[in-house]
């Protein structure tokens, strides 16, 4: 299965973050769970998935949060089911029945343990009212109980680890991440969370925090050396500051024309990337409509102080505080010095020109690119 979520051509590519490598190597020996924090597209799951190639004598586990299903009734089962499936090595044509409880109950996993955890998951599931609170503590005891009596070391990668707070939206579990803590034992678990401000103070509780942030030139440079991109290292990394997605996207040609394209162009790597973080973090936020105005304020003129924010939006200063933290709640803006800028300096030039009006179905104008590369 590692060669669907983490093809071979992928692994090639990877570069650099011996760092982030090396804190989960030490982590997961010492029974330490880590998450690594970041913006979407910036690599902590492919940081995640190269530990799982390394890592020896150590059965990895790889859920993504994002895809599995958020009703503690079908949570508790797609689980266990990923659980399983990795455990046991299973071909990716096989995974959909993982999901399933019937699969399930037939699963020969040598712990008396691990099966009796299935068969109270299927006792509640045939309740009119199932204790949903008790389905959870089930399915985070299962990888603890499997390890136990198989004699077997797991450690369990999650992808998107912040999904779990979904299930608190179901009136029968108050704190998921008290549930996790006291369920999961010495089992160790890696994850990661493009969410970081909203809940990096609740999951330090459990975790050990990593923030991923770009790569070095160097790491840059060897990425791009891996691909068989030959190009100005200097050029790529002062436009694409080492983001590994990016600077791939722009290291064929004029590294300057090719960035502004992928970044304006609606086929772009930079622009789907750049739209789906606004968006994303917009959705998680109140008061979209204010929101994007003051993201805009921010993109034409980065480092403004809070007086002079409210003067642009035409709002009193405690209002507008309101809408910064908010902002700086979903990752989108951060302050310094009692300055407030955009996050990330490429999803302000996104902002700053897409919302201008400068962006493309299709190839742009030579002589429109030609003034934008002036400007850049």
């Amino acid at each position: 299965m590692i060669d669907v979520v983490f093809p071979r051509k992928s692994r090639d590519l990877f570069s650099g973050r011996a760092y982030f490598l090396g804190q989960l190597n030490k982590n997961s020996e010492r029974g330490k769970n880590t998450i690594l924090l970041g913006q979407k597209y910036i690599g902590k799951s492919t940081i995640l998935k190269e530990f799982i190639v390394k890592a020896k004598d150590v059965n990895s586990i790889y859920v993504d949060f994002e895809k599995i299903s958020k009703s503690p009734e079908k949570f508790a089962v797609e689980f266990i089911g990923n659980i399983c499936f990795w455990f046991l090595g299973k071909r990716y044509k096989e995974y959909s029945g993982f999901m399933e409880i019937e699969t399930l109950k037939k699963l020969e996993l040598k712990s008396s343990g691990a099966a009796a955890i299935i068969n109270d998951v299927e006792n509640e599931l045939s309740k009119i009212k199932p204790d949903q609170n008790l389905l959870i503590n089930k399915a985070f005891s299962f990888p603890q109980v499997l390890s136990k009596e198989s004699g077997k070391r797991i450690v369990v990668c999650v992808k998107e680890f912040q999904e779990i707070f979904s299930l608190e939206n179901y009136e029968g579990i108050k704190d998921v991440l008290a549930i996790f803590n006291e369920c999961k034992g010495n089992c160790v678990y890696l994850a990661t969370s493009s969410e970081i401000n909203s809940v990096k103070e609740r999951l330090s509780k459990c975790f050990d925090i990593e923030e991923v942030g770009y790569m070095s030139k160097d790491e840059t440079g060897e990425l791009l050396g891996k691909a068989g991109k030959k190009a100005d290292i200097n050029q790529v990394y002062k436009l694409a500051k080492g983001h590994p997605l990016y600077s791939l996207a722009i290291a064929d040609g004029d590294a300057e024309r090719k960035f502004i394209s992928e970044a304006l162009v609606k086929k772009g790597a930079i622009y789907n990337s750049c739209r789906d973080i606004f968006y994303s973090s917009l959705n998680r936020a109140r008061g979209k409509t204010l929101l994007t105005i003051t993201l805009k304020i921010l993109a034409k003129e980065d480092g403004l102080r809070l007086s002079e924010i409210s003067r642009r939006l035409y709002r009193a200063s405690p209002v507008t505080k309101n809408l910064l933290a908010r902002l700086i709640d979903v990752d989108l803006i951060r302050l310094e010095n009692k300055r407030f800028s955009i996050s990330d300096p490429i999803l302000r030039y996104w902002i700053r020109n897409v919302f201008d009006g400068l962006e493309f179905d299709h190839d742009i104008d030579e002589k429109i690119l030609g003034e934008l590369a002036k400007e850049l």
